[in-house]
């Protein structure tokens, strides 16, 4: 699975290749920002804000995904229902809320941008 490609990816480099930022739950991310086809721009308007070095930086981790998924769209809703059981289960397992409460807003953002009712964040407030 392309997930367990970047977690491996990350885990491998330790703090060395990670970006100002970095969250566990972004190894996820990545995952459905490539089966979902987002775009920076378009996660920053919302307001989750996942360093631009994910998609253009870290070896080109962004393009192995894309290559690896590149027939698998169908399969995306159960990754991200896969994938809310294990961080909530590691949450409870591990008192690791802060990561569990980034999927949770970056998730919630996704289901609400398949409805067409996405908000977008006002820095000016």
């Amino acid at each position: 699975m392309a997930a367990s490609v970047v977690c491996d990816y990350f885990h491998r480099l330790g703090g060395a290749g990670r970006y100002r930022g970095f969250e566990s739950w972004h190894c996820f991310a990545l995952v459905a920002i490539v089966l979902k086809r987002i775009s920076y721009e378009e996660l920053t308007d919302a307001g989750i804000y996942i360093n631009e070095r994910l998609w253009d930086g870290c070896d080109g981790i962004y393009q192995t995904v894309r290559e690896r998924l590149s027939s698998k769209e169908k399969e995306a809703d159960q990754f991200l229902a896969e994938t809310m059981d294990y961080m909530q289960r590691k949450a409870i397992r591990y008192g690791s809320y802060e990561e569990y409460r980034g999927w949770v807003t970056f998730n919630w953002y996704l289901r609400n941008r398949e409805r067409g009712c996405v908000w977008r964040h006002d820095a000016s407030h």
